[in-house]
Order: structure tokens, then C-alpha cells, then sequence
């Protein structure tokens, strides 16, 4: 996951919007050093509204704790999709 600037993700969006495209890089939006938003593949997206829909994220951890179960439901999105 990688952190950049507001300002630098607006001269570079398109540059930006491809690594989390075509390389599933996670981009997080910084305003004054501080995170804002995030930009994701669209595979993390529908996980995380999955576990949202099953009541995940309200377990210990909330959001953060339930990454390791993003990027497993990321495999398995991936893995579907290579293999008929």
C-alpha cells in the first residue's frame, strides 16, 4: 500500500487509477500528511462489501482487522477468474 499526496495524485491520476488497476496496488489519499480516502481494485471493493453484508466488519478489529480477509477474498476473486 502506498501513500501520496492529494495534490500529486491530481497530476498523476491517470498514472494513479493504473497501478491499482493493473498492478492491485491500494493507494491511500493523504490531505496534511493525514489519510483521507483510499482508491482500491475493484476485487477489494466487493469484499469488503461482502463482509460488510455479513456483519464482519462490526468484529474486533473493524475495517483494519478484516484486511487479511480482503486480501484472502482477493485470491479467491483472482484464482475464479483464471480458472474457469
Amino acid at each position: 500500500m502506498v501513500r501520496i499526496p492529494t495534490s500529486k495524485v491530481r497530476d498523476e491520476f491517470s498514472e494513479t487509477v493504473n497501478r491499482v488497476l493493473y498492478q492491485s496496488e491500494r493507494v491511500v489519499l493523504q490531505r496534511h500528511g493525514k489519510d483521507i480516502a483510499a482508491i482500491v481494485p475493484i476485487a477489494d471493493l466487493t469484499a469488503l462489501q461482502r463482509l460488510a453484508a455479513r456483519g464482519s466488519m462490526g468484529e474486533a478489529g473493524g475495517a483494519e482487522g478484516s484486511a487479511g480477509a480482503v486480501d484472502r477474498q482477493r485470491c479467491r476473486t483472482q484464482a475464479r477468474s483464471t480458472h474457469p
